[in-house]
C-alpha cells in the first residue's frame, strides 16, 4: 500500500509541475523586439572577413554595433512538398521557412523555424561573398519569378537570383541558385562566378546563421537548449551558448565537418564543401542577436575564369534519418545527455515499429510492451519476493514486540530470518528501480 501510494504522489507532484510550467508559457509576457527600428548597423559590421584565415586561426571578425537592423527588399515564395519558403532579394537570404509536416505548439497552423520577424524570433540563413566588392547579405539580387511551386512530376525545385556587378566590380556576374529537393530538408545552395572584369579578383564565401538568445530556451522549470554548434572529425560535436559567444568571439579552422544552431527538436546547419578550408566563427551583432558560421577563402580567379562552389543547408527537424543522411555528426545533434547509452537503441526500435505500424501513438504502446515482456523476468521475481515479505509481515511484527526497542537486536533476528526464508527485502524494489 505505501509503495502505491508513493506511485501516486510522484504521479500527481509531476502533473502539478507540467500543469504550472504550462501555464506560465502561456501567460509569459511579451517581450519587446529586440531590433531597433530606428538605428542600423555600418554596411559592413555583420559581413566576416577571411583574409586571414589561411594563415591563422585568429578571428577577423569587425567589431560589432550596439544597434542591428535587417534590412528588407522583395520577397521570393518557393513551395514544395516539406516547405513554404521565403528567400529575400536582399543578399539572397532565406528569411521566413514553414514546415508543412509540422505543427505548432496549440495551433492548427504550420510550424514556423525560420522568420526574420523578430517577434521576439529571429532566425535567418544567410550566404554572402566578400572582396572586389562582390554580393554580400547587403547586396540586391534579381530573379525571373517571385513564386516558385515544385510540381508534382519534378524532384527538384530551383530559384536562380542573379547579380551584376558595378563600380570596381564592373564584368563580374553572380549566381546564387537555391535547389530545393522532395522529401529532402536538405537545400542546396551554389554560387557561380564569372569573372569578366580585367583583372584577377580573390573571393571569400561565407555561410552563417543569424539568432536572438531570447527565443526557443524552454521554461525556467524546464529549459531547453538552443545556441551554436559544431562539428570537426577532430573535435566531434561540440555545443556554443549564447552567453559563451558574448564572452568571447569563437574561431575554428578546420577542412570538413558543419556549423549551426540547435533548438528543441530542430537544427539549422551550413555544410560546406567537403576538403574546403574553412573558419568556424560566432560574432555578437546587438544586444540579442548572433550570429555563427564558416568562412572560406576560394583563392585567385583570373581575369575571364568562372568558378563555382556549392554548399548544404541542413533545415528541419531531428529525425534520426534525416540527420545522418545530411551530415556526419549532425545525428549529435539530438541530444540524450548522460542517458545516451539507452536511450539510443530504446530510439531507434521505437523507429522501427513506428515505421511498421505508422502511428507514433501505437508505436509507443507496443515499445512498451516490449519492454515489459523483456523484463518480465525481474518483474516476476520482485512480485515472488513482496509475496513473500507479505507472509513474513506477522513474524517480523511478533521480533518487534519481542525486542522493543532494541533495534541492534531486532536487526539481527530480521536478518537471521531473511537468510533462514532466502528472501532478499531489496528484490521487490530493485527490479522496478532498474526498468
Amino acid at each position: 500500500m505505501d509503495i502505491k501510494r508513493l506511485i501516486l504522489f510522484v504521479i500527481f507532484s509531476f502533473s502539478i509541475l507540467m500543469l504550472w510550467d504550462s501555464w506560465q508559457k502561456k501567460h509569459e509576457p511579451v517581450l519587446a523586439p529586440a531590433v531597433a527600428t530606428n538605428q542600423t548597423t555600418s554596411l559592413d559590421a555583420s559581413i566576416p572577413n577571411a583574409s586571414v584565415i589561411a594563415t591563422t586561426s585568429t578571428n577577423n571578425l569587425p567589431s560589432s554595433n550596439v544597434a542591428f537592423k535587417l534590412e528588407s527588399a522583395q520577397r521570393v515564395s518557393v513551395d514544395t512538398d516539406l516547405f513554404h519558403a521565403e528567400i529575400d532579394t536582399l543578399g539572397g537570404d532565406l528569411r521566413r521557412l514553414t514546415l508543412n509536416k509540422h505543427r505548432a505548439a496549440d495551433s492548427k497552423e504550420n510550424f514556423v523555424l525560420l522568420d526574420d520577424a523578430v517577434k521576439p524570433m529571429l532566425y535567418v540563413a544567410q550566404t554572402g561573398l566578400t572582396g572586389a566588392d562582390l554580393p554580400n547579405h547587403k547586396s540586391i539580387f534579381t530573379t525571373a519569378a517571385t513564386s516558385y511551386i515544385m510540381s508534382n512530376d519534378v524532384n527538384t525545385q530551383e530559384v536562380r537570383l542573379s547579380w551584376v556587378g558595378t563600380g570596381a566590380s564592373v564584368g563580374v556576374n553572380v549566381d546564387k541558385i537555391y535547389t530545393f529537393h522532395r522529401n529532402s530538408y536538405v537545400i542546396d545552395v551554389t554560387y557561380q562566378i564569372n569573372n569578366g572584369s580585367g583583372v584577377a579578383i580573390t573571393p571569400s564565401v561565407y555561410y552563417q546563421i543569424l539568432h536572438d538568445n531570447k527565443s526557443n530556451q524552454g521554461s525556467k522549470m524546464m529549459p531547453t537548449f538552443t545556441g551554436g554548434a559544431y562539428y570537426t572529425e577532430a573535435d566531434k560535436f561540440k555545443k556554443i551558448t549564447f552567453s559563451d559567444m558574448e564572452k568571447k568571439k569563437f574561431s575554428k579552422v578546420a577542412n570538413d565537418g558543419w556549423v549551426g544552431l540547435v533548438q528543441h527538436y530542430f537544427a539549422g546547419a551550413w555544410i560546406p564543401k567537403a576538403g574546403l578550408s574553412r573558419e568556424y566563427y560566432t560574432d555578437k551583432l546587438s544586444d540579442s542577436i548572433y550570429s555563427i558560421g564558416a568562412i572560406s577563402p576560394l583563392g585567385k580567379l583570373a581575369a575571364g575564369a568562372k568558378t563555382e562552389l556549392s554548399a548544404k543547408l541542413f533545415i528541419g527537424p531531428q529525425t534520426q534519418a534525416d540527420l545522418v543522411a545530411a551530415a556526419p555528426g549532425l545525428e549529435y545533434t539530438v541530444d540524450y545527455g548522460w542517458l545516451t547509452i539507452v536511450a539510443k537503441p530504446i530510439f531507434w526500435l521505437l523507429t522501427k515499429i513506428q515505421a511498421i505500424v505508422v502511428n507514433w501513438g501505437v508505436a509507443i504502446i507496443l515499445l512498451t510492451v516490449l519492454i515489459k515482456l523483456a523484463f518480465y523476468p525481474l518483474s516476476a521475481a520482485s512480485y515472488k519476493s513482496m509475496a513473500k515479505m507479505r507472509e513474513l509481515a506477522p513474524r517480523l511484527q511478533s521480533l518487534k514486540e519481542k525486542f522493543g526497542d532494541d533495534r541492534q537486536k531486532m536487526q539481527h533476528a530480521m536478518m537471521d530470518l531473511y537468510k533462514t526464508e532466502k528472501i532478499n527485502p531489496m528484490g521487490g524494489c530493485l527490479p522496478i528501480l532498474v526498468q
